[in-house]
């Protein structure tokens, strides 16, 4: 019985994952590794650099993933987690599968990075529709700025992002910040079956 507590905390910690890797790219993301470094000491999440975040992902798929999160701060997805851009790709499957992807940065599946300091960009943010099923809006179609729901307050969210990028409301769960018909921060459930992820 003393175990219990000690094995629920590794639990925890293992099922809290931030990617963080110096020799991927970020996009729209202030040191991404220094805000991972946060979400570890303070947190309990486990760092993992690209090819650990794929085998731990696939871990997640095959047992299930409800009541895990991976933070991605870099504004940029790793290649080895976004090998194409299809809802194929172990990203989507994992979202698929109950897991609750936290993204920061540029548009979430525009950008693919390479451990080469790379990525490729899809012009026409066809690559994120193509992975969420959400066509991305652009800026300049909210009617202002955005500003955080009574959700987001749930969520814990105290201030709405720049909102460079957007969606349709319409399109998610929930709205955690937006603006008329406009999601800036949100979450899209994929697995009905568990509520609170996506």
């Amino acid at each position: 019985a003393w175990m219990a507590p000690v094995r629920e905390q590794l639990q925890a910690a293992l099922a809290r994952a931030v990617f963080s890797d110096p020799r991927y790219p970020a996009a729209w993301s202030d040191n991404p590794q220094a805000a991972a470094a946060k979400l570890v000491s303070a947190h309990g999440f486990s760092s993992l650099a690209a090819e650990a975040l794929k085998t731990w992902m696939r871990a997640q798929v095959a047992g299930g993933a409800a009541g895990s999160v991976c933070v991605i701060l870099h504004g940029v997805a790793p290649d080895t987690v976004f090998e194409e851009a299809s809802p194929n790709c172990l990203a989507r499957r994992y979202l698929d599968a109950g897991g609750r992807l936290v993204w920061a940065g540029e548009v979430p599946f525009l950008l693919r990075g390479r451990s080469d300091g790379g990525h490729d960009r899809n012009q026409d943010s066809g690559s994120s529709e193509a992975v969420l099923d959400i066509p991305v809006r652009w800026d300049w179609e909210m009617p202002g700025p955005p500003s955080v729901t009574e959700a987001g307050k749930a969520w814990g969210l105290k201030t709405p992002d720049e909102a460079l990028r957007c969606v349709d409301a319409s399109c998610v769960t929930e709205v955690l910040a937006g603006v008329g018909p406009f999601a800036s921060t949100w979450l899209k459930t994929y697995a009905r079956d568990v509520p609170g992820s996506g």
